[in-house]
């Protein structure tokens, strides 16, 4: 019963993340349909904007290596790390999602997807402007 509470908790987090993303998208569409001549800006800076799953990689990287390293010289708590790191990286495979991915999405990073729909969004409107 607790496991299903929880479940419910970070279902509700991660759709209340989404709604944000997309209202944040949707004000800068809004704001790049009267100043077309700041979108290609604004698409590089899409280009070097870090995803949940680029933090998530990156930071589980850190934390198995430190977690290797630990055990070679005989600290049990690092291993434990790299264990959780990697647990996480495995439900974020299996699920789709993970409570390190929603709680990056909630802090206000984005998935891949959403910021390619953006991407999308932004460059009709380029050229739409264009013609």
């Amino acid at each position: 019963m607790a496991s299903q509470s929880v479940k419910e908790t970070l279902v509700g987090l991660e759709e209340t993340s989404m709604q944000r993303s997309q209202r944040q998208s949707e004000m800068s569409q809004a704001y790049y349909a009267q100043h077309t001549g700041d979108i290609t800006g604004r698409l590089k800076e899409l280009e070097l904007e870090w995803t949940v799953d680029k933090v998530l990689k990156t930071a589980g990287s850190v934390a198995t290596g430190y977690g290797l390293l630990s055990g070679l010289i005989g600290r049990r708590r690092g291993v434990l790390l790299g264990l959780v790191a990697q647990s996480f990286a495995i439900q974020q495979a299996v699920t789709g999602t993970s409570l390190p991915a929603i709680l990056l999405h909630r802090v206000g990073l984005r998935t891949q997807k959403e910021l390619e729909e953006e991407k999308a969004a932004l460059s009709g409107l380029k050229k739409t402007k264009a013609k």
